[in-house]
């Protein structure tokens, strides 16, 4: 397995304190892992942010390489849990929302067309839900993965509709004594899966399962911790606050090897990185957020392609409502990690 490679590290804080300057000064953003979704449109060529505010506004902030940030509210609900999104293979865009109260709604929309909420799910009898994430599939499955609060522990289940497979809710796990963080899932294609990680505990440790893709959700199998770990890896002690997950997006670069990539955040203010294949892994340390609010949220990585070669995008939501951007850039050569301030919200 290739290894990631590090150039051009910088310090945040002193750049981030010119960019935060004229930020509110109050948190913005609903509470929890699961503050904001992302991802890339291809037909447009856009970069796309799901943001959850505490005032029950749901917005999209979408750019392209090289140009400013533009937002707009696609849909308002009272009690918002939890985001995420995705880019369907029928071009529209998705916004998945969770209420506290069990429901689940798809907000649809495309530019040429409007926008188009509608209700998936109602999880009310599964208890309050703690984190939610969304993804499509080939066979055009809209999967949901959940996390709710079930007396003292957390329920653990994932939701299935569309394509040719009959809607189900699966009962995945209970985990005692709330001590699931945040739940991440993708389709991989590389192993045509679908999976879900769960973080868990203090220090954290990550949990997995997966369905093939012609079985479904309801013939889930476990990804038993091994000699290669990485599955109960405890990340040196740290605490997870939120996890994000996707497919190996550029599994053709040789900087950036493996099946799988794992985004999270912890509970000293960092960013770090997990490169997965075939059961083992690499952890990197990418950034130390230092210039005062503590991060909330991460969602991605995805990837927007730029001439000659790749952008990996992974957005972080601090408490006080800033969202980075933070995109290494592959051409020819050794990525080089930068980041861009998406706005506060």
């Amino acid at each position: 397995m290739s290894t990631l490679h590090r150039t051009g590290l910088s310090v945040l804080s002193a750049l981030a304190a010119v960019a935060v300057t004229a930020a509110s000064a109050s948190a913005a953003l609903i509470s929890g892992p699961r503050a904001v979704g992302s991802f890339y449109t291809s037909d447009d060529g856009a970069s796309h942010a799901i943001i959850a505010k505490s005032s029950g506004d749901v917005v999209e902030a979408y750019w392209w390489e090289g140009t400013g940030t533009s937002a707009s509210v696609i849909a308002h609900f009272d009690g918002i849990a939890a985001v995420s999104g995705f880019w369907a293979n029928d071009s529209w865009r998705h916004g998945v929302v969770a209420l506290h109260n069990g429901q689940i709604w798809d907000v649809r929309y495309h530019p040429c067309c409007g926008i188009f909420p509608s209700l998936l799910v109602n999880l009310s009898g599964w208890g309050d839900i703690k984190s939610m994430t969304a993804w499509t599939d080939p066979q055009s499955h809209t999967n949901i993965a959940f996390l709710t609060h079930w007396g003292t522990g957390n329920a653990f289940g994932v939701f299935q509709t569309g394509g040719n497979a009959p809607t189900t809710t699966t009962f995945v796990n209970i985990y005692p004594n709330d001590s699931a963080i945040d739940v991440a899932g993708h389709h991989e294609i590389t192993n045509a899966t679908s999976m879900v990680s769960v973080a868990i505990g203090s220090p954290g440790r990550i949990a997995q399962i997966y369905w093939s893709d012609n079985q479904g959700p309801g013939n889930f199998f476990d990804i038993s911790p091994n000699t290669n770990v990485p599955w109960a890896t405890r990340f040196a002690g740290a605490t997870i606050v939120s996890l994000s997950a996707t497919d190996q997006f550029c599994f053709f670069c040789s900087q950036w090897g493996g099946d799988e990539q794992m985004d999270l955040v912890t509970t000293g203010n960092q960013l770090k990185t997990f490169s997965v294949a075939n059961g083992g892994g690499l952890l990197f340390q990418d950034w130390s957020f230092t210039y005062g609010p503590l991060v909330q949220s991460v969602t991605g990585p995805f990837i927007s392609p730029v001439t000659g070669g790749y952008r990996r995008n992974t957005l972080v939501a601090m408490t006080n409502g800033d969202l980075w951007d933070m995109n290494p850039l592959w051409t020819s050569g050794t990525p080089s990690w930068t980041f861009r301030f998406v706005g506060t919200f």
